[in-house]
């Protein structure tokens, strides 16, 4: 086998015969983007703050099969139906971003803290930040 000449591997008309499959201003694929979150989702359907909230304090704590049961209920209100049916896809799927979504919106984002030591012009500097006003000691 001669390595002086390298082949070339692949489709030699590639870009040719791609030009059916390219993004374009027409040719845009079906589920565009990311999901919606499941706060927004609800938010969107005139749910208030207040409302998801109380709906996922209760629901956090069925079992699956309450779950089902409350998504099968046909007399069950919407938010309830779409709050059981998020925790049965992050169980079945094993993707708790739902969960730590649903828990956020329970409990709130844990704060960020940090802490940046240094020196600025021969002068000790300490920055302690929770959230987004930084303090200068």
């Amino acid at each position: 086998m001669d390595r002086s000449s390298p082949k070339k591997a692949g489709n030699p008309n590639l870009a040719e015969d791609s030009k059916g499959t390219r993004f374009s201003s027409d040719n845009q694929p079906l589920n565009r983007g990311r999901k919606p979150k499941i706060y927004n989702v609800l938010k969107e359907l005139g749910y208030s703050q207040d409302d998801i909230r109380i709906a996922f304090n209760e629901i956090a704590f069925y079992t699956e099969a309450q779950l089902q049961e409350l998504y099968d209920n046909e007399e069950a209100p919407a938010i309830t139906k779409v709050v059981a049916k998020a925790l049965q896809n992050a169980i079945k799927s094993g993707n708790y971003s739902q969960v730590k979504d649903i828990l956020e919106q329970l409990i709130g984002r844990a704060k960020e803290t940090k802490e940046i030591n240094g020196n600025l012009l021969g002068a000790s500097v300490i920055i302690k930040s929770e959230g987004a006003d930084p303090e200068i000691l």
